[in-house]
């Protein structure tokens, strides 16, 4: 299943590559405890659709 067909799992990649992206910058420290929250739960999301 792509990851455009379903919008959640989406917009949760999305998250997900903005929290890697800003780890591999050295700016992990920057990230808000809301970001990583949303990221969570859309790696949870991303998870069970899969299974």
């Amino acid at each position: 299943m792509p990851l455009t067909f379903f919008i959640a799992a989406g917009i949760a990649f999305g998250f997900s590559a903005f929290i890697g992206m800003n780890s591999l910058a050295a700016g992990f420290r920057t990230l808000t405890s809301g970001v990583l929250v949303i990221s969570t739960f859309g790696l949870i999301c991303l998870i069970l659709s899969i299974i």
